[in-house]
């Protein structure tokens, strides 16, 4: 594990940790607003219709370009799963994007961080993850969202 993989894992941590949790509603409002961006108002006038299209559009490419789709595409790599540095990386984008669109972030990359750090005997390091994870997403719905709460309240048992 290299100091810089170390070093990423500590700026999710402090990312997570100084980040005030979203509540229901604020996560409801974010990602009906972010929702609400992707669609096109077939009622409203043909002008509209194709601006909104446009805007969709350049969103679209936008986003091909950026680091959070470099990283997203790097991580669906077989010879990726055991690079921290890279499921750090991605778990820090991706929570940016939650914290602008309340899309709440897949939880692959957060366990991955999590089992790379138990496997080298970081567990330390992974308790403040987890503890940091489970303050946003504690509550989520999904086998894998339980499993890292589960992890979580294993390591505090």
């Amino acid at each position: 594990m290299t100091d810089e993989s170390i070093a990423t894992v500590r700026e999710v941590i402090d990312l997570l940790s100084k980040t005030e949790p979203l509540t229901e509603g604020e996560i409801g409002r974010l990602y009906s607003a972010y929702q609400d961006q992707e669609r096109i108002d077939f009622f409203a006038s043909e002008h509209v219709q194709k601006k909104q299209l446009a805007d969709i559009e350049k969103r679209q490419k936008e986003h091909q370009t950026s680091r959070l789709h470099r990283l997203w595409c790097d991580s669906l790599s077989r010879d990726s799963q055991n690079d921290l540095e890279l499921h750090a990386q991605l778990t820090i984008e991706l929570f940016k994007k939650f914290t602008k669109t309340g899309d709440i972030p897949p939880p692959a990359s957060p366990w991955r961080i999590a089992v790379l750090l138990r496997k080298r005997n970081e567990v330390d390091l992974e308790r403040r993850f987890l503890e940091a994870w489970t303050r946003h997403f504690g509550n989520t719905i999904g086998t894998k969202y339980e499993a890292l709460k589960q992890r979580y309240d294993k390591l505090n048992g």
